[in-house]
């Protein structure tokens, strides 16, 4: 509803109603992929939940770094190494970019193969719409996938914000 309503619950432009759009939201413990076709949810077989999210990426590095350097990061330590590609090993910093990668890709690929189940190629989407808390860490990988892809501001709220605009345009019918 984010995409689509304004402030005040409004239709912002009357083509999307025409459009297919394909959201990916990716949160901290599920991503959800979701088609809408011409205004109309498309639930059957295009539409689903997997039980994969930010942290099982953050856990799959922390793993990995754990292996190979014996070191043991706190989440928020993690989740600074996820952007700035590397850790303090006894007090010096270590480059860990080819960890980020690898565990970046696994998860990229599993996000493409599960869209492919319910989207097929996707060639038949208008636009994709990345939104959730994994939406910034992962749009520059997705965007290869999706050259149609859109992240719209504050991904990390399009839910809530969607939500908010619907509340608004249903208690003014």
């Amino acid at each position: 509803f984010h995409y689509i309503l304004d402030s005040n619950g409004h239709l912002m432009n009357e083509d999307v109603l025409e459009e297919s759009v394909g959201i990916i939201d990716i949160g901290n413990r599920t991503t959800d992929f979701i088609l809408g076709d011409s205004g109309e949810w498309v639930a059957k077989g295009a539409s689903g939940t997997i039980t994969i999210g930010v942290s099982n990426l953050l856990e799959n590095i922390a793993n990995h770094v754990s292996e190979t350097y014996e070191v043991d990061l706190s989440t928020v330590k993690v989740q600074k190494a996820l952007r700035d590609r590397q850790i303090t090993v006894y007090g010096k910093t270590t480059d860990i970019g080819k960890i980020v990668d690898k565990e970046v890709d696994y998860f990229v690929q599993f996000l493409e193969n599960t869209s492919r189940v319910y989207w097929g190629s996707g060639g038949h989407i208008d636009k994709v719409l990345l939104v959730g808390g994994g939406a910034e860490i992962f749009r520059k990988y997705l965007d290869k996938i999706f050259p149609n892809i859109a992240v719209p501001n504050d991904p990390w709220f399009s839910n809530a914000k969607g939500f908010w605009k619907y509340g608004i345009e249903i208690n003014q019918m």
